[in-house]
């Protein structure tokens, strides 16, 4: 948890009530906080991804990839896959880390995050894959909690994928 705050006086009154309910150990002064750089001046505080987004990078053996002033150009379009079979389980990772990054810091990387999952009903045409469905609880600008799993039935519109969605 992380506690800010202008008044100091306010802040050490919230960490004595809050040690006194639950077990806690004061970080003092954070730095960096769930993958999110905190750099200050004067009176100001700074949000930076970058080093979570070299450590991506890194783990996924993409630290040498060339940027682009765009991440994704919107005509282009997805077609299934006939080369080198992607591992579900390392693709997911990926998405992942890419999602928590544009939710935190990158929203201009939000067009490309969201073609590369397979969330949209166009993917009706295709039996082997059903909707997705995915939730998002938000505190503020931040993210709490997401997630997504397969729809157990196929349906033939956005509405009704949208209703079991609901339910």
């Amino acid at each position: 948890m992380l506690i800010c705050g202008i008044d100091l006086q306010q802040v050490e009154e919230t960490k004595s009530f809050l040690s006194t309910n639950v077990f806690m150990k004061d970080m003092c002064v954070a730095d960096v906080i769930l993958g999110i750089k905190i750099t200050r001046f004067s009176n100001e505080l700074t949000l930076s991804q970058s080093h979570y987004i070299e450590k991506v990078l890194k783990k996924f053996k993409s630290y040498d990839c060339k940027g682009a002033s765009t991440p994704f150009h919107h005509s282009v379009s997805l077609t299934k896959n006939i080369g080198e079979p992607v591992q579900q389980l390392e693709y997911s990772k990926v998405m992942g880390c890419l999602m928590y990054a544009m939710k935190c810091s990158r929203p201009d990387i939000g067009f490309s995050v969201v073609k590369l999952r397979y969330s949209d009903t166009s993917w009706i045409s295709n039996s082997a894959h059903s909707s997705t469905s995915e939730w998002i609880f938000s505190l503020g600008q931040g993210t709490v909690s997401w997630g997504s799993k397969n729809q157990t039935c196929i349906v033939d519109s956005s509405m009704a994928s949208e209703f079991i969605a609901l339910a």
